[in-house]
């Protein structure tokens, strides 16, 4: 064992070598690669192989191995769990180095792996794992060992295991079983699936929304709907407040084609009768001129007088179309809606032109020239 021993030393430290000739050249371009730091780990655990201190090596080895994955590294980690008596983890390495090198393993490295194969062999356990469920992970001792249905056995050391299985979605309980040198030891594993989460309850629909017509408790109605104290009182004493503030806005608002109608037939109309008095007054004057006397015919001024007023009026109806005359400003058009008849509506607060309790006013008024008197 002595001697074999101080074979694998050599070895191991002749793949150290090896590896930290090489890694240097790459280094010198790629200092802070994973490659690099896997030579340092792999020259630590050669080093502590060396000193035998195999668990340390072992831990090395592994670390190494992850960061770059060397068929030399793979080597000496299986020489390393031999050392440790893990014979179970050491098959399984050196297996796969002699499956990854094929034909370019060294000789050498060849024969001492194949000859501790058989010898760890004659001492391991297999152990057959049966699974009730198809892409679990089966795990022994907490490692992983293969996807069920496994192709095989698994080859174990000697003595007590832990197999479980693991799948998302199913739930099973582990299994220890015990193996003895040249002999194959049965397990089954039974998984059971877990029951579907239940999906969430769906959400209560929305509670229908009332319409709101007129503003909210507290807040008075020409600041709601933003309108002048001007406009407001326009509203009061004009509708008696009989009339929601939102409807007598949207009417004084809202398009007029009754107004385009007036300004087309005042228009034609004052044309036309302007155009029969120029007719009459030429006619007129045409006889008196044969005649000799003069005299202004009273047809012709009315019919010039009645063209001119209805000629100013279409212009008026065009000025007040143009500048919108009469409609009211609003800061919130969108909080404009439409009472429906027979619905309610708040009246907040007791102002000018309302009713509250048995106390009613009325309103009258008169307008002349531009000028409105309201009491």
């Amino acid at each position: 064992m002595s001697g074999w021993m101080a074979g694998a030393c050599a070895a191991v430290l002749a793949l150290g070598v090896a590896s930290g000739a090489e890694a240097q050249e790459a280094g010198a371009a790629e200092p802070t690669s994973a490659r690099e730091q896997a030579r340092v780990l792999y020259e630590a655990g050669a080093a502590a192989f060396d000193g035998g201190d195999f668990a340390t090596a072992r831990t090395k080895f592994e670390e190494s191995y992850a960061l770059f994955a060397s068929l030399r590294t793979l080597y000496s980690l299986g020489l390393c769990q031999h050392a440790l008596g893990d014979f179970g983890a050491a098959v399984r390495s050196l297996d796969q180095y002699l499956r990854e090198a094929g034909a370019e393993a060294p000789e050498e490295l060849r024969a001492q792996a194949e000859t501790l194969l058989v010898e760890m062999r004659t001492q391991l356990g297999r152990l057959e794992v049966r699974v009730n469920v198809e892409g679990a992970e089966v795990l022994v001792d907490g490692e992983f060992s293969g996807m069920s249905p496994l192709a095989g056995a698994l080859e174990v050391g000697p003595g007590w295991h832990v197999v479980e299985a693991r799948r998302e979605g199913y739930r099973g309980e582990p299994q220890r079983v015990n193996t003895t040198p040249a002999e194959t030891a049965s397990v089954a594993l039974a998984l059971e699936e877990l029951p579907a989460a239940a999906p969430p309850p769906p959400p209560p629909p929305p509670a229908p929304v009332e319409p709101l017509y007129g503003p909210p408790a507290g807040i008075a109605e020409k600041d709601w709907y933003g309108i002048s104290d001007s406009a407001y009182e326009d509203y009061v004493y004009s509708t008696g407040r009989h009339q929601p503030l939102a409807n007598w806005i949207l009417e004084r608002n809202r398009e007029n084609p009754d107004l385009d109608m007036g300004i087309i037939l005042s228009g034609s109309q004052g044309l036309a009768w302007t155009l029969t008095g120029t007719l009459v007054y030429v006619l007129h004057e045409q006889d008196k001129f044969e005649s000799g006397a003069w005299e202004m015919p009273w047809m012709s001024f009315f019919t010039w007088l009645l063209g001119g007023a209805l000629l100013g009026s279409s212009v008026i109806m065009m000025i007040v179309d143009a500048l919108d005359l009469g409609k009211v400003a609003v800061e919130h058009p969108e909080r404009l809606v439409a009472v429906p008849a027979g619905a309610a509506m708040p009246m907040p607060g007791v102002e000018t032109g309302e009713a509250s309790g048995d106390r009613s006013t009325v309103q009258f008024g008169f307008g002349l020239g531009g000028l409105e008197l309201r009491f």
